[in-house]
């Protein structure tokens, strides 16, 4: 909704060195750490000295009203980023940290600790999968090619030996002397 009346230039620099006195003044108020109360000074500072400096246009030192503008713009998308910044950390941290933010314990119930036992083997199966039975997004359309012998191979070694390193060396073995000695 607009005004009727504009703001004037008087009343919008009042408004600024209101503001910029929150700035400095509110974060000794609520007790913020160092940092923080150097950039509200630091701000407010500034603020208050852009609304002291445009408020007399024929005065010493004046600024022209498109810089007293971009000045605004500038503080309004700074004020609406880091509100925009602080409210995702805000969710982050709550999301992180809410179970350790309860009053009393949380377990999950048995069905679902018993289904989390097998996410490992469910999230390799879902990445090695594609890459043995598919091509560019296509399933492979012959039997000759070396990851569909390789994979088995080294599935049964693995489950003969208990070693995920002759696992890798047998199924690297036959995957490459099919495909480099047969072009598979």
């Amino acid at each position: 909704m607009r005004r009727g009346k504009p703001l004037t230039i008087e009343s919008h620099a009042a408004l600024e060195v209101a503001l910029g006195a929150a700035l400095i003044l509110v974060p000794f108020v609520i007790g913020l750490p160092p940092g923080a109360v150097m950039v509200g000074i630091a701000v407010g500072a500034v603020l208050a000295g852009l609304a002291i400096t445009g408020f007399d246009p024929h005065g010493r030192g004046s600024l022209p009203l498109s810089a007293h503008a971009a000045y605004d713009w500038a503080v309004a998308t700074g004020l609406v980023c880091a509100g925009i910044i602080l409210g995702l950390a805000g969710v982050t941290v709550l999301t992180r940290c809410f179970f350790f933010i309860l009053d009393k314990p949380w377990t999950l119930p048995g069905w679902a600790e018993r289904a989390l036992q097998y996410a490992p083997v469910a999230a390799l199966a879902g990445v090695i999968a594609p890459e043995i039975v598919m091509q560019s997004g296509q399933l492979i359309a012959t039997w000759r090619d070396g990851r569909l012998f390789a994979a088995p191979i080294g599935a049964a070694l693995f489950f003969w030996r208990r070693s995920v390193l002759l696992t890798i060396a047998g199924g690297m073995a036959v995957y490459l002397a099919l495909h480099l000695g047969l072009g598979w």
